[in-house]
C-alpha cells in the first residue's frame, strides 16, 4: 500500500524486531484544548482539559484510564474513562472500555407568576373549622418555571487507533449508553396565614328553647411556607460516533482534533482541538 513503506514495523510482526521493539510502556498525559459541546438545545464553548495514564500490561496489550473536564460559560462537566486496548499489529490498536459522564447547564428562568390563593378543608358550609385536623390557609403564592439540564451518561465504548505513519495516528469508534435526564423545573411557594384546630367545636343543647348548637371549634393562626418542586426526569438512550486526528510534534508534545457525532437528538455532539503532553 502507498505511503505505508516509512511506517516503522511495515510488513513485519511484532516477533520480528527483536531487541529493537520496547512493547507497552507506563506512560501519562495532560491534555488542555477548546470544544464546542452541543446539547438537544443549543451550542456551548468550553474550555477542554484531560489527564490520562496508561498501564501496561504485557507487550501488546495496556489498561488506558482518562479523566476530563470541560468548562463553560453555562456549562460544567467531566467524567472518566477506562478501556482495554490491544496491538493487532504495528498499526492497529483496538479498543474497548466504559466510562460516565456528567454535565450541568446553568440553570434560567423561563417564567414567573404572582397569583392569590386561599384553600382548605372545612367540611362546613359557612367556612368555619368545627373538628381536629380541619385548616385553612390563604395568601399570596410565586410560581417559577426554570430551564435545568442536568445529564449523567454512563456508556461503553469500543473502536481502534491507526497509525498512518510513525508521527500521524487516526482514530475511530462508538460510544452507546445511558444518559439520566433531568430537565424543567418547576417551583410552587405559597406563603401565608395558616389558621388550624386548637380545640374542637362542640354541641351545645339549650334546652330552654329544645334547640342544639354546634359551636365552632378554637382556632389560632400562623405564618406559613409550603414549597413544592416538580421537575422533568428521564433516562434515554444515547449514542455517539467517535472520529479523532493526532500528529506527534516530537516524543513529549501532540497536537490533535477530536469529534464526536451525535447518532440521536439526545446524544450530545462535541468537536475540539487539543494540546497534549506525554510523560
Amino acid at each position: 500500500m502507498a505511503g505505508l513503506e516509512g511506517v516503522k514495523g511495515y510488513g513485519q510482526s511484532y516477533y520480528d524486531y527483536g531487541s529493537e521493539y520496547e512493547g507497552r510502556k507506563f506512560g501519562a498525559k495532560v491534555s488542555i484544548g477548546a470544544a464546542m459541546l452541543h446539547n438537544s438545545k443549543q451550542n456551548h464553548p468550553v474550555a477542554d482539559f484531560n489527564t490520562g495514564l496508561t498501564i501496561p500490561l504485557g507487550e501488546r496489550a495496556a489498561l488506558e484510564a482518562d479523566a476530563n473536564a470541560q468548562i463553560g460559560k453555562e456549562v460544567k462537566g467531566g467524567g472518566g474513562e477506562a478501556r482495554f486496548v490491544f496491538d493487532a499489529n504495528p498499526r492497529l490498536s483496538l479498543k474497548a472500555g466504559a466510562g460516565i459522564h456528567y454535565n450541568n447547564f446553568d440553570q434560567k428562568v423561563v417564567g414567573l407568576e404572582q397569583y392569590d390563593f386561599s384553600y382548605g378543608n372545612a367540611s362546613s358550609d359557612d367556612g368555619k373549622l368545627y373538628h381536629k385536623n380541619e385548616y385553612t390557609f390563604s395568601g399570596q403564592g410565586v410560581k417559577t418555571h426554570k430551564s435545568r439540564d442536568v445529564e449523567r451518561t454512563v456508556y461503553g465504548t469500543a473502536g481502534a487507533d491507526y497509525k498512518v505513519s510513525d508521527k500521524f495516528t487516526l482514530s475511530g469508534g462508538v460510544a452507546l449508553g445511558q444518559k439520566r435526564y433531568e430537565g424543567e423545573q418547576i417551583t410552587n411557594v405559597e406563603n401565608g396565614k395558616y389558621t388550624y384546630v386548637v380545640k374542637e367545636g362542640q354541641e351545645v343543647h339549650y334546652d330552654d328553647i329544645g334547640v342544639t348548637v354546634q359551636q365552632p371549634a378554637q382556632t389560632a393562626i400562623t405564618e406559613k411556607t409550603v414549597i413544592e418542586t416538580t421537575q422533568v426526569s428521564q433516562p434515554a438512550f444515547v449514542g455517539n460516533v467517535r472520529l479523532g486526528a493526532s500528529y506527534d510534534i516530537n516524543k513529549n508534545l501532540q497536537a490533535g482534533i477530536v469529534g464526536s457525532i451525535p447518532l440521536n437528538n439526545k446524544s450530545d455532539g462535541f468537536v475540539g482541538a487539543r494540546l497534549t503532553v506525554k510523560f
